[in-house]
């Protein structure tokens, strides 16, 4: 059998990337888990998040479109195998 377990994202990278120009910004989340991405100029972007143990976070189509507060939680999967 297999299990999904998810984790909250605690002191890990944040990369949000413009999918026009290819700029990247970076953050680290808390021990809470919140991260801020202060002063995101407006465009397209992706967030993703990359831990080792877990599969990689991605949200595609985010769009910033002006003076704006955008919340995307980030939760993180892995599989393991669970033997009865």
């Amino acid at each position: 059998r297999m299990a999904v377990l998810y984790d909250l994202l605690t002191n890990g990278p944040i990369e949000v990337k413009n999918t026009e120009t290819g700029v990247v910004l970076r953050a680290v989340s808390t021990d809470t888990g919140n991260y801020t991405i202060p002063q995101v100029p407006l465009g397209k972007y992706e967030l993703s998040a990359t831990v080792q143990g877990f599969k990689k976070f991605a949200r595609q189509n985010l769009t910033i479109v002006g003076a704006q507060v955008l919340r995307v939680d980030v939760g993180l999967e892995r599989r393991e195998i669970v033997r009865q």
